[in-house]
């Protein structure tokens, strides 16, 4: 029984590794719209970077620990192509149950004071959802009779 457990584990984190390659997005166009990113430079080799797969390892979200929220402006980004951005991140869910990234992505003149906390509930909330749609979770009802 032992073995099988860990055999699962083992595949439920090659399938975790495999997700991070292909992010879901949203609101790409209103990052297009402002404009510092006219002249597609930016974009041009952001939209690469997210086509090959490189955006979830130039953020380092396998990185973050679990309830982290990480605020990564500019230059301080290892990869050029992330420079003209700047990202606020946050983990959700829990090892056991699985976990996930959120990030939002903007000029590096965003607001930091609404993408921070907006961030941080977002997560939250993530983690709620996930730990009551996990196996072990178990709601506080009375038995009917």
């Amino acid at each position: 029984a032992a073995q099988v457990l860990q055999s699962c584990i083992d595949l439920m984190r090659e399938a975790d590794a495999e997700l991070l390659a292909d992010p879901y997005i949203y609101g790409f166009s209103q990052v297009l719209s402002q404009p510092e990113f006219n002249g597609g430079g930016p974009v041009r080799a952001l939209l690469e970077a997210l086509e090959a797969g490189r955006l979830a390892t130039a953020l380092h979200v396998a990185d973050l620990e679990s309830g982290e929220v990480r605020v990564i402006i500019g230059g301080e980004h290892d990869a050029d192509f992330l420079r003209p951005y700047g990202v606020v991140l946050a983990t959700y869910g829990n090892e056991n149950e699985g976990r996930g990234v959120l990030a939002a992505l903007g000029p590096v003149r965003m607001s930091y004071m609404v993408a921070i906390p907006s961030v941080r509930y977002l997560a939250e909330i993530m983690t709620e959802l996930t730990d009551d749609a996990s196996p072990g979770h178990r709601r506080n009802v009375e038995p009917v009779n």
